[in-house]
């Protein structure tokens, strides 16, 4: 997912394997920030 823009707790996002680029309304509170666990990316 691509976060387009923000919108008080609503993320705008399309999906990145989206050649459309359909955008959807995600609420902020339930995604999870990506952080770094040793080697590796984490979502």
């Amino acid at each position: 997912m691509i976060v387009t823009a923000v919108e008080g707790n609503t993320l705008l996002c399309v999906r990145a394997d989206d050649s459309d680029k359909k955008e959807i309304s995600v609420p902020a509170d339930s995604v999870n920030l990506y952080h770094e666990d040793g080697d590796f990316g984490v979502c």
